[in-house]
């Protein structure tokens, strides 16, 4: 059940990505990856005042010193995905512990950034990269990995993204 007004949003667009296996992210200071279901193609509506791009993924690094701050950009290309560039700087988004160990490191992310209109198409995605050279800091997406005491099961968290206009 929803509560938003039907009006509100104009020319929705989504995407859910299922997973089958993880996606690890690089250690290497200055290389970014694209996160597996973060991009998309979207035309905003003529009359649109912002364009809204929400996005949900699953992130751990299970049994080990931290993930040392992964850093995430959200980038934008008008030429059919030729060549791509950080939308603005004040979009960029941290997440990680430092020095804890265990459990504890498990994160269902979920973003929302709120952008400037424009005209025709764009596509939009997300990238992800290290805070730090530092060995065993990748991050695992969409995977969650359980201990239940006994034996690891493996679960799958889809990629949700949904992008529209206001």
């Amino acid at each position: 059940m929803t509560y938003i007004k039907k009006t509100a949003f104009k020319l929705p667009k989504f995407l859910v990505t299922s997973h089958t296996s993880q996606q690890i992210t690089t250690t290497t200071i200055n290389d970014s990856e694209t996160v597996i279901g973060s991009q998309i193609s979207y035309t905003p509506s003529i009359d649109a005042n912002k364009v809204v791009y929400e996005i949900s993924f699953y992130s751990q690094k299970a049994n080990s010193g931290g993930i040392v701050f992964r850093i995430l950009d959200l980038e934008e290309s008008s030429d059919g995905g030729s060549s791509w560039s950080v939308i603005n700087q004040k979009f960029k988004k941290n997440h990680g512990l430092w020095g804890i160990s265990g459990q504890k490191n498990r994160y269902y992310m979920h973003f929302r950034y709120v952008l400037p209109t424009w005209s025709g198409e764009r596509y939009l995605r997300l990238r992800t990269s290290t805070y730090t050279d530092f060995p065993n800091r990748s991050s695992e997406l969409h995977q969650l990995t359980e201990w239940d005491g006994t034996s690891a099961t493996d679960q799958f968290c889809n990629t949700n993204l949904l992008v529209y206009s206001i």
